[in-house]
């Protein structure tokens, strides 16, 4: 009896889907650029629950209003509405608590409007030898003209988690779905 419960137990965990769709995350932007933090970039950014690396396609939705202090006054970034975003290499990840950047290696993070390499209306993050806005490894925003730029040589978190709850993993679903199993095992027997 026991042998078949156990049989019972393993038929019912293969039935559980190895991978799930993640829940989407959203993660809130609060960033001070320049000497001084005259510059700005305050919003959110929304991804599709991918927790590593981020390409492209894992940033579903961005509302950021950009400033960069030179007078211009702050400008409305949204995706899919008025701005697009470049993702190059593999310095953009997101855990389950924030979006980071790591500005030691090359890659970088660009969103920008009315299109990319407009000249205006940025927000773009870069690491080594990148070469997004011609500032450097670093932060910079820019509205129209002169940007206004901040170093980093680290890895930074540059949005915070602000919605729902971290998504189970599938391998505490199979422990739960097996200690299941075995106490309804012990109870026959």
């Amino acid at each position: 009896m026991k042998i078949q419960s156990l049989f019972v137990g393993i038929a019912l965990a293969a039935l559980i889907p190895l991978s799930a769709s993640a829940a989407a995350l959203t993660y809130d932007v609060n960033r001070t650029i320049g000497v001084g933090g005259v510059g700005s970039v305050v919003g959110t950014v929304t991804t599709d629950g991918t927790i590593g690396v981020l390409n492209m396609s894992n940033v579903t939705g961005w509302t950021l209003t950009i400033d960069d202090g030179g007078g211009s006054g702050p400008f409305l970034l949204m995706g899919g509405v008025n701005s697009n975003l470049l993702v190059q290499g593999s310095a953009l990840s997101a855990d389950a608590d924030s979006l980071d950047f790591d500005f030691s290696v090359f890659g970088l993070a660009l969103f920008q409007s009315p299109f990319i390499g407009s000249g205006e209306n940025w927000w773009c993050v870069e690491g080594a030898a990148s070469n997004c806005a011609g500032s450097g490894q670093g932060e910079t925003v820019n509205r129209f003209g002169a940007a206004t730029f901040s170093f980093y040589n680290t890895t930074q978190a540059i949005g915070t988690r602000n919605n729902g709850t971290i998504p189970e993993p599938m391998s505490l679903a199979l422990v739960g779905l097996a200690l299941t199993g075995l106490a309804v095992s012990r109870r026959r027997a």
